[in-house]
């Protein structure tokens, strides 16, 4: 009779065998389906059609070569910042991808899934029970039932948000996993640049570092976090090729002009000598040469040289001779000012459900667009650039309270793990990486992203990560135990 280990040694390789077998018939399906719609393409004529086809038919084929992996092109779609030909960032489709083939995997691999700790949805029932009260009262994009108003695509990046917070939470990602994940990202991060096309022509007509092309350069923050969370700080410090690739990254942050993304390396490099309980000397010596260094750099502006476009705007903050146009930019940003006096006055008039979530008029929108200076088109398409009064000026006062409870429980939680993770491990440095970004997001919103719907969909994907990160440690924890 086989003993109990040759029983399960069986089962597995019988589970294997149905689950190729499920695979082949599922990728003979799209492959079947794929080819009937594309020769239909092609003898209409329609290269749009083609085109998709082709992109969904190729994404199969990497699915099902991926197999268990699968997470794999989820995860490298979501720290692309802009895909080609496709209107719709790399977070929305990254994540709905993800949660597409979570299913997929769980119905041909019935694969048991981890209960995590965290009362995620507990704590957020309230808050998307307040989200769906709003759109009830007021919806949106229904253009079957004869409506004339925009804005459901926010509720469908919401959702994604929510359905990938729930993936990511039932995952664990095994030391190795993480390992693979550290290099998605990079990869991830570093691809934008491969594929932009106006980098290419830039480089062709010899003005990469022309003005037009300081946001072309923001995912290059990811790439200097992952090098800090990955290196001791005395590692980078003391290894050229580490310290080149973090000072060209980082510099390319301060050229983009974007003020969050000029200071992300700076404020992570701050975070983490406290997070890690090391490096805080070093961290406080590296500050004072940094500080020192930026203000002969200032110093220098308008009298011996002059700065490019984007340096003096991420750096206008600083007293120095800038340009006329960003002399007195600094934190005086006159649009964001408006932002929030428009925010307030509509909270003062509506402080419960506030606009009632998305609903814009189509002609309002034509408006808006066409008026290039008028800073109420931030405040119509829900980018307030403040977390906070933007919420409660789209949902109310209790959705933006709601929203605060869960993000004060998931960062006292994902804080409160830090210290299963063994320094200097994979899994550590990608749990720093996420932790990071998931702590930056209150950091900067009373300043920059403040989207109602993008900035908490991004929330739920960096917390999401944690906790697969946490149930991945925890389950080897466990392993070791017994």
């Amino acid at each position: 009779m086989p003993n109990s280990r040759s029983r399960k040694i069986m089962t597995n390789s019988i589970e294997a065998y149905k689950t190729k077998i499920y695979q082949l018939i599922f990728g003979s399906a799209v492959v079947g389906i794929g080819l009937v719609v594309l020769k239909k393409s092609v003898a209409t004529g329609s290269s749009r059609s083609i085109y998709i086809v082709a992109v969904l038919m190729g994404l199969a084929a990497l699915i099902l070569a991926l197999d268990k992996y699968y997470w794999a092109l989820g995860c490298f779609l979501i720290f692309l910042i802009d895909i080609p030909h496709v209107k719709i960032s790399g977070l929305e489709l990254g994540a709905a991808v993800l949660v597409c083939m979570y299913f997929l995997q769980s119905i041909f691999r019935r694969e048991a899934s981890c209960k995590p700790e965290f009362p995620t949805f507990a704590l957020l029932a309230p808050f998307l029970a307040w989200i769906a009260l709003c759109f009830i009262q007021n919806p949106c994009g229904l253009y079957i039932f004869g409506s004339r108003s925009i804005g459901f695509r926010f509720y469908v990046t919401l959702t994604i948000g929510v359905a990938a917070l729930f993936v990511l939470s039932r995952m664990a990602f095994s030391e190795k996993h993480a390992k693979i994940l550290f290099w998605i990202a990079m990869g991830g991060a570093l691809s934008f640049l491969a594929v932009s096309a106006r980098i290419v022509q830039g480089a062709v007509s010899g003005a990469v570092f022309s003005d037009s092309l300081h946001y072309e350069f923001m995912q290059m923050k990811n790439v200097a976090m992952l090098i800090l969370c990955r290196f001791p700080l005395k590692r980078i410090l003391s290894d050229w090729r580490i310290l080149t690739c973090f000072a060209t990254s980082s510099f390319l942050c301060i050229y983009t002009g974007n003020r969050t993304t000029a200071m992300t390396p700076a404020v992570s490099m701050f975070l983490l000598p406290f997070l890690r309980r090391k490096e805080r000397v070093t961290i406080f010596v590296v500050f004072a040469f940094a500080v020192f260094g930026i203000g002969f750099l200032a110093a220098g502006q308008g009298k011996l040289y002059r700065l490019p476009q984007g340096i003096q705007k991420s750096l206008s903050f600083i007293p120095a001779d800038w340009d006329d146009r960003w002399q007195s930019y600094g934190f005086k940003d006159t649009f964001r000012d408006e932002l929030r006096q428009f925010a307030k006055e509509l909270i003062r008039e509506k402080p419960w459900m506030g606009r009632k979530g998305f609903a814009m008029n189509l002609e309002s929108a034509s408006w808006i667009l066409a008026t290039a200076h008028d800073n109420s088109g931030h405040a119509f398409s829900g980018n307030w650039h403040n977390l906070w009064l933007g919420l409660a000026a789209d949902f109310g006062i209790p959705c933006a309270a709601f929203f605060a409870l869960f993000y004060a429980f998931a960062i006292a939680y994902a804080y409160r793990n830090i210290r299963i993770f063994p320094s200097g491990s994979w899994s550590e440095t990608m749990y720093m990486f996420v932790f990071i970004r998931f702590l930056l997001i209150l950091l900067i919103s009373n300043l920059g992203g403040g989207h109602s719907a993008k900035t908490p969909q991004e929330a739920f994907l960096w917390f999401g990560f944690c906790l697969a990160l946490i149930n991945g440690r925890k389950m080897h924890q466990n392993r070791s135990i017994d």
